[in-house]
């Protein structure tokens, strides 16, 4: 039968020599439990990879919205950085450049909105783009998904087109008449300029030149 750590004890009363022994028997009597070891893999939590979306089309006025997606889930609130660009003008302040949302610890999603301006001009339809910007606590996806582009669309009727018609011959001393015609109607009073000229000598003062006229809001045919 092996001598034990316990016996061993029970010896150094007789012989002090009996110590180290007692403490290598104690050794070698423990039961060894290993400890479980994680992979190089697991040891490293992945860096969150961030990707977009882009929501649907918007009229001018509108806050466009994109979709942020991150994956895995951050473990603590993590702030990703943007590039904001338009497709004319469109962008309300602070205007194109930099921007950044925050998404908090857990979150898998969260929506980054920029603003439009509804404006009074007529224009083309257009674009808000949002592209992921690098830092340093995340990844950005792979294209197509690093960058989304929203539609903006123009809400403005187009400035009226004015054209004239002449009116039938006069004698002298009779008042010429032309017709201005304008399509669409203004929506507001409209001020036109017209350049009036003669082959001859009829004019009344003020003669040749500049002449104007205000059609009121809704008016298409005013002479």
């Amino acid at each position: 039968m092996p001598y034990t750590a316990a016996e061993a004890e029970e010896g150094k009363k007789v012989w002090g020599g009996w110590t180290p022994v007692r403490k290598t028997l104690e050794c070698l009597e423990t039961v060894y439990t290993p400890v479980p070891q994680l992979s190089a893999q697991q040891e490293q939590v992945s860096a969150p990879e961030i990707s977009l979306t882009a929501g649907a089309a918007v009229t001018e006025g509108a806050n466009t919205v994109f979709t942020v997606h991150t994956n895995p889930a951050p473990q603590s609130d993590l702030t990703v950085q943007f590039s904001v660009s338009q497709e004319g003008e469109w962008l309300s302040t602070p205007g194109a450049g930099a921007r950044t949302l925050t998404l908090t610890a857990g979150a898998t999603s969260a929506d980054l909105t920029v603003a439009t301006v509804n404006d009074s001009t007529d224009e083309s339809d257009g674009s808000i783009s949002v592209s992921i910007a690098s830092g340093t606590d995340y990844t950005v996806a792979a294209p197509p998904n690093d960058v989304a582009s929203v539609t903006v669309q123009d809400n403005d009727d187009p400035p009226p087109e004015i054209s004239l018609t002449a009116g039938a011959a006069v004698t002298e001393g009779a008042n010429t008449v032309f017709t201005v015609h304008t399509n669409p109607a203004p929506q507001s009073d409209l001020t036109m300029q017209f350049s009036v000229s003669q082959g001859g000598e009829w004019l009344s003062t003020p003669g040749a030149g500049t002449y104007t006229l205000t059609l009121t809001a809704g008016a298409t045919m005013p002479t």
